[in-house]
């Protein structure tokens, strides 16, 4: 089992430039692990048997597309449940790893009951439709109604979908590509 203290046979730590660090494999399980236990947005979110234990955890995550995989600024790519699943529980059968950019997409929004990428603008008594690509905030219009906000979103939203997917093409699950196409529908 990997000596007194570690009880997993892979390796949580390594040494670089003389300073014992943790393996960032490791740390994205611990957080997944971590996160479920009695955080807000995490109620009713469990971590399936197998990847509670590490070792399988790491057996698995090293045959998907997209693990350890680096962002820009150097941190892994994202675990995530929500995109292939119904965001509930962390198992081999609904977890991806996915780069900030696709992730961020799927985030819902708690703040109004609209649908996403629609605000009400209350000044002008019309809905705004808004998105975000690329990090940058994107005014599309004002309108008469929710529905035409949303659709102008959703026409928007597959664009940016598709420079996604050629951007990310090769090294993403394909699943992810389904879900995120899947999300510019009604």
């Amino acid at each position: 089992m990997g000596g007194k203290w570690n009880r997993w046979s892979n390796p949580i730590s390594e040494v670089v430039d003389g300073v014992k660090v943790q393996r960032k494999e490791y740390s994205q399980w611990l957080g997944m692990v971590n996160r479920v236990k009695g955080k807000k947005y995490y109620d009713g979110v469990i971590v399936s048997d197998n990847f509670k234990n590490y070792d399988w955890y790491l057996d698995w995550a090293k045959q998907q597309k997209g693990f350890l995989n680096l962002e820009p600024c150097g941190r892994l790519w994202a675990i995530d449940k929500d995109i292939v699943g119904d965001g509930t529980v962390y198992s081999e059968d609904v977890c991806v790893f996915v780069p900030a950019e696709i992730n961020n997409m799927f985030r819902r929004s708690f703040k109004h009951d609209l649908p996403e990428g629609v605000f009400k603008e209350k000044r002008k008594k019309k809905f705004k439709s808004a998105i975000s690509k690329f990090g940058k905030h994107i005014h599309l219009g004002y309108f008469d109604s929710v529905e035409e906000a949303h659709q102008v979103y959703l026409v928007e939203r597959l664009v940016y979908v598709n420079q996604l997917i050629e951007k990310y093409q090769h090294r993403l699950d394909d699943r992810v590509a389904t879900a995120m196409i899947e999300s510019c529908s009604i």
